[in-house]
């Protein structure tokens, strides 16, 4: 487990991981990693890439309730992100593209009743993500693509003063 796992006293936001991991199924998938310079300049990055099946799961409590969720994703997938500084300059960016076919699950239950979401897509999407930084002032931006067809579904249930409550998307 990460330190990040680990709550603070006083820390309603904690969460504690119960379970998580993800593996390859079926297929390979690929990650590197670097990173050079010293204080007044410097470059890092990293990228990884996978073909086949992969599934994702976890498993979580918090001062909210108990949650779960996994996904799993059959094709392509590749991403990339990286940083340059020199001096008070900063540029960073970022993209992910994958082509296939993905469903995920999630769900939660707490003080307030029970909540799921599920997300299928199949087909390709890219998107990518960059900003610069000068001595503490920035500016951002991001885009994204998709060819394909997907569905999203949200179903609440809670009880407010005995009765059942059901609403969804």
């Amino acid at each position: 487990n990460d330190s990040d796992d680990f709550a603070e006293p006083g820390d309603i936001n904690a969460r504690y991981d119960i379970v998580e991991g993800d593996t390859m199924l079926l297929g390979a998938e690929a990650e590197a990693s670097g990173s050079t310079g010293n204080d007044a300049i410097g470059t890092q990055g990293e990228a990884s890439a996978m073909a086949g099946v992969k599934g994702e799961a976890e498993v979580y409590a918090s001062a909210t309730g108990l949650a779960a969720g996994t996904s799993i994703m059959a094709g392509v997938a590749a991403s990339a992100k990286g940083s340059a500084y020199l001096g008070p300059l900063t540029a960073a960016g970022e993209v992910e593209a994958m082509a296939g076919a993905k469903a995920e699950v999630k769900g939660q239950v707490g003080l307030d009743g029970l909540s799921f979401q599920g997300e299928a897509f199949a087909g390709a999407k890219a998107e990518a993500k960059g900003s610069v930084d000068v001595g503490g002032v920035g500016v951002g931006g991001s885009a994204e693509a998709w060819a394909g067809v997907g569905v999203e579904a949200n179903v609440n249930a809670n009880v407010t003063d005995g009765k059942l409550h059901l609403s969804g998307e």
